[in-house]
C-alpha cells in the first residue's frame, strides 16, 4: 500500500512539475503557441500574448466616431507597430504606422496643408505585407508627381472608407479622392453593414455578451493551449496516418475548398494553401442563389452617392477603382480544386464590375476597373514576377506597382492630372 502510494506521490509531482515547467516557459516563449490555437484562448490571455508578439490588439486601435449607424469600427493609433503573421517569403511582416496612424512613408506626411490626392481602402490599399513605400498609393506620387496619402485601413469596407473620409481627409481639401474597392469582401462588408442596420432599426440588436472567464482560464497560458488543442481537433478533425495507408481518424470534410492552382508553362504554383478566405465563396454562391437581400446593393448605391456628393461639397474629383482577386487576375492560368468554382467565381466577379460601373454611369464618379491590366501583366511577367502573394493572397509590390502606373495613366489621359514633365 505504502509502495503504491509513494508512486502514485511521484506520478502526481511529475505531472505537476511537468506543467510548472510548462506554464512558465509559455509565458516566457509564447512565440511557440501556433496562432490557429491561440485563436481558441479566452481573451485576456489572448490579448496579452498577441501584443507580446505585436499582433494587433484592442490596445492599439480607437473607435471611430460614425454618423452613418453602422457597427463600430477602429482605427489604428499613432506609431502602432505591428507584426503581421504572414507566411510568404519576401514580404514584410513588421510596419509602423505614421503619426496619424496610417501607413505612409515619410515623404508622405499628412500634416501638409493640403493634399492632392487621398486614397481609401482596405488590406489591398494599405501597406500589407509591402513597405509603406511600395504601396500604389505612395508609388502614385511618384509617378504623377502629386503630394498622396493612404487612408487604406485593413478589416472594413465601402461605408467605413466613407466615414475615415469625413473624418481624416476633407480637411486636407483633396483634388482627388480615390476609393479602391476589392472584388474579395467589399460586397460581403457592405452585407454586414446592411444587416446591422436592419437589427438596429428593428430594435433587435445587443452587443455582443463578454463570457466570463475563471482564474484559471484567465491567467494559465497551459490551460488555455490544452483546451486549444481539444477545440482544434473538434472542429477540423485529427488525422493520423500509418505507413500503411490507413487513417485511424478522418478529418471532417470541409465545407468551402478555396484552394487553388496557378498553372504556368514553366510550372504549376499550389494556392491558398491554408484555404483561408472562403467567405468570398459563401457570399458569392448566396448571391448566386438570391439569397442576399437587394437591400445590400441599396446600401452600396448610397455609399457611392455619398461619395459623390461630397465630391460637389468639397470640390475633389471622386475615383472608384476595383481591384480584383487573385483567380480573377490570373483568370487564364487558375484551376480550383473545387470545379463548382471554375463558373461561379468569374460570375462574381463580372457582377461587381458590371454594377459599379452602371453606378459610375448613373452617378458620376469615374470608374477605373483594374481588372485587364491586372491580367495583362499577369500574362507578361509568369511565374517569374507575381503580383499576389501565394498564402496570403494580398498584392505584392508588383502587384502595387501595375495598379499605380495604371491609376496614374487613367487620371493622365482623363486630363484630371498633369504630370510634371507634360
Amino acid at each position: 500500500m505504502k509502495k503504491t502510494l509513494l508512486f502514485l506521490s511521484k506520478i502526481c509531482f511529475s505531472v505537476l512539475l511537468t506543467l510548472v515547467l510548462l506554464e512558465i516557459g509559455l509565458h516566457i516563449f509564447p512565440r511557440v503557441i501556433p496562432l490557429d490555437l491561440l485563436t481558441y484562448f479566452d481573451k485576456t490571455p489572448r490579448a496579452q500574448i498577441a501584443r507580446r508578439r505585436g499582433l494587433p490588439t484592442r490596445w492599439d486601435v480607437v473607435l471611430v466616431e460614425r454618423d452613418d449607424g453602422g457597427p463600430d469600427f477602429s482605427v489604428f493609433k499613432p506609431f502602432t507597430r505591428i507584426e503581421w503573421p504572414i507566411r510568404d517569403y519576401g514580404t514584410n511582416s513588421i510596419v509602423m504606422m505614421d503619426d496619424i496612424g496610417f501607413c505612409n512613408p515619410p515623404q508622405q506626411s499628412y500634416h501638409l496643408p493640403e493634399i492632392d490626392i487621398i486614397t481609401l481602402g482596405d488590406s489591398f490599399t494599405t501597406c500589407h505585407a509591402v513597405d509603406p513605400q511600395d504601396t500604389w498609393t505612395s508609388q502614385l506620387a511618384d509617378l504623377t508627381g502629386l503630394s498622396t496619402y493612404n487612408l487604406g485601413q485593413g478589416g472594413v469596407g465601402i461605408h467605413e472608407y466613407l466615414q475615415i473620409l469625413k473624418k481624416f481627409g476633407l480637411q486636407k481639401s483633396p483634388r482627388i479622392v480615390i476609393m479602391n474597392i476589392y472584388e474579395g469582401n467589399d460586397f460581403r462588408d457592405a452585407w454586414k453593414f446592411y444587416e446591422h442596420r436592419l437589427l438596429v432599426a428593428k430594435g433587435d440588436f445587443q452587443p455582443t455578451p463578454t463570457p466570463s472567464a475563471g482564474v484559471v482560464e484567465r491567467y494559465s497560458y497551459a490551460f488555455n493551449l490544452a483546451y486549444s488543442v481539444d477545440k482544434n481537433i473538434q472542429e477540423n478533425g485529427l488525422f493520423f496516418a500509418p505507413q500503411t495507408g490507413d487513417s485511424l481518424s478522418e478529418p471532417e470534410p470541409e465545407t468551402i475548398n478555396f484552394r487553388y492552382s496557378l498553372v504556368f508553362p514553366d510550372q504549376v504554383i499550389p494556392w491558398n494553401l491554408g484555404n483561408t478566405d472562403t467567405d468570398e465563396v459563401d457570399y458569392a454562391k448566396q448571391l448566386y442563389l438570391l439569397k442576399i437581400d437587394a437591400g445590400v446593393f441599396v446600401t452600396v448605391q448610397e455609399a457611392l452617392a455619398t461619395f459623390v456628393e461630397l465630391s460637389q461639397t468639397y470640390n475633389f474629383v471622386p475615383v472608384v477603382t476595383y481591384t480584383p482577386s487573385v483567380h480573377t487576375a490570373y483568370a487564364d492560368q487558375v484551376v480550383f480544386d473545387d470545379p463548382a468554382l471554375k463558373d461561379l467565381m468569374p460570375w462574381f466577379s463580372q457582377v461587381q464590375q458590371e454594377y459599379l460601373q452602371q453606378m459610375a454611369n448613373k452617378q458620376g464618379y469615374i470608374f477605373i476597373d483594374l481588372t485587364p491590366a491586372l491580367q495583362a501583366a499577369a500574362q507578361e511577367k509568369g511565374s517569374s514576377d507575381l503580383l499576389y502573394y501565394r498564402y496570403d493572397l494580398h498584392l505584392t509590390p508588383s502587384g502595387h506597382a501595375v495598379i499605380a502606373k495604371v491609376i496614374s495613366q487613367a487620371l493622365d489621359d482623363l486630363k484630371i492630372i498633369t504630370k510634371p514633365d507634360d
